[in-house]
């Protein structure tokens, strides 16, 4: 126990840093950083007279966010209908658009659980109804399941079933997503702010879902979907085998496969084969992911 929560304090030092610098921002610093990145960019299209306008752009954008933005939940700035992320030598980065839409929602949210437990086995089961402006209505259910096996019940079954249907027009931030949970699930975790370390590095895996690991990243969304996923622990292997298979209305049905490894409240996550690899690359290869939220069900 003192080693997990020896593990767990220095995880989260390390990520908490960041986000402290990250708020020290002023008008000033925003100005003189946009002002360079918007030059850069400004050059890049329209040579000299492109850097001249991009420089006055960038210039006046970071010290308009600075200024003028909105602070939001999570340490987001909310300015002109998109929201951007301050960094810590002063400038501001859109949040990823594939996972948000502009402008502002509100959302209501109902969540009724159901935990069993009994000899061998323990279960939940999960109902979440939202609903908010601009129109849109949200109703997922999740439910999830832990045996034990062989006669000393040292191998361990795990499995969990989610589905999910959004009506109307949802934003983007609540679509439901193959490979993991949605961003707004993320805002309140100080270490998965959208351009923090762990999401920008591309190797983190945010459970909820769809839950096909070795989609992560890809933001294959849709309105409706279904996954389940399983894992099998034995005692004769170091490892656990996992595989996970599930569909959108926007794709075929998605599917991989691969190997899981706990410690303490790490998980490392393999997803060796996948389905549908993304454009040149091939569908055994070898990809990783951590987890600080893949906590089982305990007895």
């Amino acid at each position: 126990m003192i080693r997990i929560l020896a593990i767990a304090a220095l995880v989260a030092s390390v990520l908490a840093t960041p986000s402290h610098q990250a708020l020290a921002q002023n008008t000033l610093g925003g100005a003189i950083v946009g002002g360079v990145g918007g030059a850069i960019v400004g050059g890049a299209i329209g040579g000299r007279r492109g850097a001249a306008i991009g420089a006055v752009i960038g210039a006046g954008t970071g010290a308009a966010i600075a200024s003028e933005g909105e602070r939001r939940r999570g340490g987001y700035y909310y300015y002109r209908d998109r929201c951007y992320w301050p960094e810590p030598d002063g400038s501001y980065v859109p949040v990823d658009p594939r996972y948000w839409s502009p402008g502002r929602t509100l959302q209501g949210t109902a969540l009724l659980a159901l935990d069993t437990r009994g000899p061998r086995r323990a279960e939940h089961a999960a109902l979440d109804l939202r609903g908010g402006s601009p129109d849109y209505e949200r109703v997922s259910i999740e439910a999830r399941e832990r045996l034990d096996l062989l006669p000393r019940g040292d191998g361990h079954l795990s499995w969990r079933l989610y589905a999910g249907s959004a009506f109307d027009r949802p934003p983007r931030e609540l679509l439901f997503d193959a490979a993991e949970g949605s961003r707004v699930d993320s805002l309140g975790r100080f270490y998965l702010n959208d351009r923090g370390p762990l999401l920008a590095s591309g190797h983190y895996w945010m459970e909820g879902g769809g839950g096909l690991r070795g989609y992560r990243g890809r933001a294959i969304l849709g309105r409706r979907l279904w996954g389940l996923n399983a894992d099998l622990e034995l005692p004769m292997l170091p490892v656990a085998l996992f595989g996970d298979v599930g569909d959108l209305e926007t794709t075929r049905t998605l599917a991989d496969a691969g190997l899981g490894f706990d410690m303490g409240p790490l998980r490392l996550t393999a997803p060796l084969w996948v389905g549908r690899p993304e454009p040149g690359k091939d569908p055994w290869q070898v990809r990783w992911l951590l987890s600080l939220e893949s906590v089982p069900i305990s007895f």
